[in-house]
Order: C-alpha cells, then structure tokens, then sequence
C-alpha cells in the first residue's frame, strides 16, 4: 500500500474496493488489517466487505438503528 500526499492511492488497493478517502488515517484496505487478513486468507473473498459478518452486522439497517440507540463503551463514539 503506497500513500502520498494524504491520498490513497487507488491502484495499490489489495481489495478492489477502496476509494480514495480525505486523510491518511482514512485510507486503509481491509488487507492491511491483520485480523481481517487472517480472514481473508482462510475464505474465497476478496474484500472483508463480502463477509456475512461485515454484511450481517455492519450493513444492515436495523443492526445500524439499534446500534445508534446503545451508549457507546468508547471514545470512538464522539
């Protein structure tokens, strides 16, 4: 993964699905993350975004709305 300038360079994507993001802290495929990596290798995917667990808990609306009603347990939530 090269990163330049603040900007994601998109050619450099392990995953195919990245975009380019405002910050360096933004910019991060799912294949620099070693959990997800492990993931990855051990599964036919190629982007931690096709995983039933990213799509169950991460992309699903109702998941999302009860989340929003929980209090948050960190300082990522302000």
């Amino acid at each position: 993964m090269i990163k330049k300038w603040g900007f994601f360079l998109l050619f450099r994507c392990d995953c195919g699905n990245c975009e380019t993001m405002a910050t360096n802290e933004e910019c991060l495929c799912c294949h620099e993350v070693g959990p997800i990596e492990e993931i990855l290798d051990q599964s036919s995917i190629t982007c931690f975004t096709q995983h039933e667990g990213f799509i169950g808990n991460c992309l699903n609306r109702y998941v999302i709305q009860v989340s929003l009603l929980a209090p948050c347990p960190n300082a990522f939530c302000t």
